[in-house]
């Protein structure tokens, strides 16, 4: 969440940021798993 934030504060306009919702939306899915992933791989 926190790094969703971040990219929606690196946006320079809003307007841009409510066009790209779905994408960031989209992102942040992908990244969260990929994070998780290596969260287990470090905790194997």
């Amino acid at each position: 969440a926190e790094l969703a934030l971040a990219l929606a504060d690196n946006r320079p306009l809003p307007e841009i940021t409510n066009v790209f919702s779905p994408t960031l939306v989209r992102r942040h899915s992908v990244s969260t798993p990929s994070l998780e992933a290596s969260h287990h791989a470090t905790s194997d």
